[in-house]
């Protein structure tokens, strides 16, 4: 073979590759940049610094630092592509409940997930909601038709409760209360009663592309008799003394006490109380310096307290039937002390003390309730009061709580 014959296929084929890449498809690119635009288009040049595309507006260059992700298409599918998120892939439909890190929840369609955020289309519109204040992504297979239904859930415990129907399946049925959300088992449920048509309202005004809190629909309150939301308390305890002069006696008191919010294991409360001790004298105390006879003393105290609190509630389970309760409060007081001392054989002696002080401080209390019934609870506590520039005292309480109006 000579050398015009070598040179003949080699031009033949360096034709036949101009030719080749000619005809060949372009590769169309969808580039996502982080402030939001989408540019399609031919991709030109692409490199470590930059990429090159050709659309309709012409050469459009872009910098790698603004670009978020590119989506490579063939042409002839470009024009048929999906509308990626700005993940760069085709969004999710599922339907699912966003448990928020704050207790709140929303429900809608998961439409993407990316490093720090999630996308969702709920009714109020598109939603994004920052990774760190998600909780828990629970994926529902199944709308159920009854979502949203008002219902009054009664258990073979004789417990009655009322909500919203929010998720059910063959062994569970989940209610949204005004106390959060309750799983009941269907094996410990005796009946559901649909006595309210109306559907519940929705309270969440969403912004789009927000991560405010948000939550899926409001609750109706609760009957009257419900102790969830506030609480009336009468209380009785006994108190062993006021310091050396005073020994035991007893407490009364009204409290009324405020639902603030609650959290998965505990709940904070708003608390107002009025109590009155009562104390009698103790006499040895006075009569242990004197011959037996030459001197009687008798007398009383009385405090007078106005107590504001904010206890916290903790519970053990979900729908627990008792709640332990720390309260920290502040108080005012109002300490009337009598004493009177008698000398029979010198009368002269004879002195009548009578005195009524305001005094600040503050009280410490621990106890538990149960519940009895729906209107009626039952507990114990034990409470500490410090009195500024007076006796302390502690006294041991039983509660009987339930809701005047």
């Amino acid at each position: 073979m000579n050398h015009k014959t070598t040179s003949l296929r080699l031009f033949a084929a360096f034709i036949w590759i101009l030719f080749m890449v000619a005809v060949a498809p372009a590769k169309e690119v969808k580039i996502f940049l982080f402030n939001g635009k989408i540019v399609q288009g031919e991709l030109l040049e692409e490199n470590e610094e930059h990429i090159i595309v050709l659309n309709e507006l012409g050469q459009i260059k872009m910098q790698r630092t603004a670009i978020e992700s590119v989506l490579y298409l063939e042409s002839s599918a470009a024009a048929s592509a999906p509308h990626p998120d700005s993940a760069g892939v085709a969004p999710l439909n599922d339907l699912v409940v966003v448990h928020l890190t704050n207790g709140e929840t929303v429900t809608g369609r998961l439409v993407s997930k990316s490093l720090d955020s999630i996308v969702m289309r709920s009714e109020w519109g598109p939603l994004t909601v920052a990774k760190n204040q998600v909780k828990l992504i629970e994926y529902i297979n199944t709308e159920f038709a009854e979502r949203g239904e008002t219902v009054v859930a009664r258990l073979t415990n004789g417990q009655t409760l009322q909500g919203y129907i929010f998720h059910e399946d063959k062994n569970t049925v989940t209610l949204i209360t005004d106390i959060g959300r309750l799983t009941l088992e269907k094996k410990l449920l005796r009946s559901l009663e649909y006595h309210v048509a109306a559907r519940p309202a929705k309270t969440v005004s969403a912004k789009r592309e927000t991560v405010a809190p948000m939550t899926a629909m409001a609750v109706k309150s609760l009957p009257p008799s419900d102790l969830t939301k506030r609480q009336d308390s009468f209380f009785a305890g006994y108190t062993p003394h006021l310091g050396e002069s005073f020994s035991g006696g007893v407490v009364l008191g009204y409290s009324n006490r405020y639902l603030l919010r609650r959290f998965q294991s505990f709940s904070l409360n708003a608390n107002a109380q009025l109590s009155t001790a009562i104390f009698s004298l103790n006499k040895a105390y006075y009569e242990a310096n004197e011959l037996p006879g030459s001197m009687t003393a008798k007398g009383a105290a009385m405090v007078n307290s106005l107590l504001i609190g904010l206890p916290l509630h903790f519970f053990p389970s979900e729908n627990p039937p008792y709640e332990f309760i720390v309260r920290p409060a502040i108080e005012t007081h109002l300490v009337y002390k009598s004493l009177q001392r008698s000398y029979p054989s010198f009368p002269s002696l004879n002195t009548d003390e009578r005195a009524t002080d305001f005094r600040f401080g503050f009280c410490t209390e621990v106890g538990a309730e149960w519940k009895m019934s729906q209107q009626w609870r039952l507990g114990f506590s034990f409470a500490m009061h410090f009195i500024t520039r007076e006796d302390d005292y502690n006294s041991f309480n039983i509660i009987l709580g339930t809701r005047l109006y």
